[in-house]
């Protein structure tokens, strides 16, 4: 049994407007943060606007786990992965799949003024911090696809995933995910 975490970086939050930039993605709680990036050079010579390979790959990746994770993911990451992977010929991933949205979760069960990543792990005290990413240093990446620029938008996507691995731990620590989620947990020992 494998849980996957994931997260996606967009040039737009529109799927028929934008193209993932990258998806970086871990096993839970120990794995190594992967990264697939449209900046890959294995995709050299394809336009700007390719992503399909990219997505392809993290679609691969997700289709294989048992749980997946992604932080507004439910609303935002799997939506746009889908999308794309419809645009582009790919099969989906099952939207009935066993996810964790941690903004369910917090929503639910917590009163906090915002659920977002970077509030959550504030409020946490999770070890991993999120990056910030200005406007310039975005719009660098996906328009001009330009190398600096595009390696700082896949650290972010990176730490990202860390960040949730931290949170995700404090989540199943707290005992607030559905039970049917918790006895996946259970039945593969501690993930902790």
């Amino acid at each position: 049994m494998k849980t996957v975490i994931w997260d996606l970086e967009t040039t737009n939050f529109a799927p028929d407007w934008g193209v993932i930039l990258c998806g970086s993605y871990m096993e839970y709680p120990n794995g190594e943060v992967k990264t697939v990036s449209i900046a890959d050079k294995r995709y050299k010579g394809r336009t700007p606007s390719d992503d399909s390979r990219v997505v392809e790959e993290l679609i691969k990746v997700l289709a294989d786990a048992s749980l997946i994770c992604a932080h507004n993911g439910a609303k935002f990451d799997r939506p746009f992965i889908n999308a794309r992977a419809l645009h582009w010929g790919i099969n989906i991933l099952d939207p009935r799949g066993t996810f964790i949205d941690p903004v369910w979760l917090a929503r639910k069960h917590f009163s906090l003024k915002y659920n977002s990543l970077d509030n959550l792990a504030s409020f946490l005290g999770c070890k991993n911090k999120k990056t910030v990413v200005d406007g310039p240093t975005w719009v660098a990446a996906g328009i001009d696809r330009n190398a600096e620029a595009m390696a700082y938008v896949v650290e972010h996507c990176e730490k990202d995933v860390l960040v949730l691995r931290d949170l995700l731990g404090f989540l199943e620590n707290a005992k607030v995910m559905p039970s049917k989620i918790m006895k996946l947990f259970d039945s593969w020992g501690s993930a902790r």
